[in-house]
């Protein structure tokens, strides 16, 4: 399946990282993309989703001064379904060494 806004926009989605030291001295960053509950489209799909922050919305994400925990919880909501579609696509896509634009080609039934 190729997920995208209808817009054809890039999505932002709502990530954490930190930076640590492990037991081992090795200095180590991880990341993590946060999910929501699917929305009505996509749960037709799956049951979950990575949480798309609007673009208006994404400085307020990413500013480290922003302390105000119902405000960043605000954000971790489905995306409205209405602005988002989804279609079939080539099995193609998941390999790496394919890298051109029919791998997202929607597949005509």
């Amino acid at each position: 399946m190729y997920i995208r806004l209808k817009s054809n926009a890039p999505v932002g989605f709502a990530g954490l990282y930190s930076f640590w030291r492990s037991p081992e001295g090795e200095d180590i960053c991880t990341c993590t993309i946060i999910r929501t509950g699917a929305n009505e489209l996509l749960r037709l799909i799956h049951d979950r989703m990575p949480v798309i922050i609007p673009k208006d919305k994404e400085d307020l994400w990413l500013d480290p001064k922003t302390t105000e925990k119902e405000k960043l919880l605000a954000l971790l909501a489905p995306y409205p379904p209405d602005k988002m579609e989804f279609f079939r696509v080539s099995p193609i896509m998941n390999k790496p060494e394919y890298d051109s634009p029919e791998v997202i080609a929607q597949i005509k039934r």
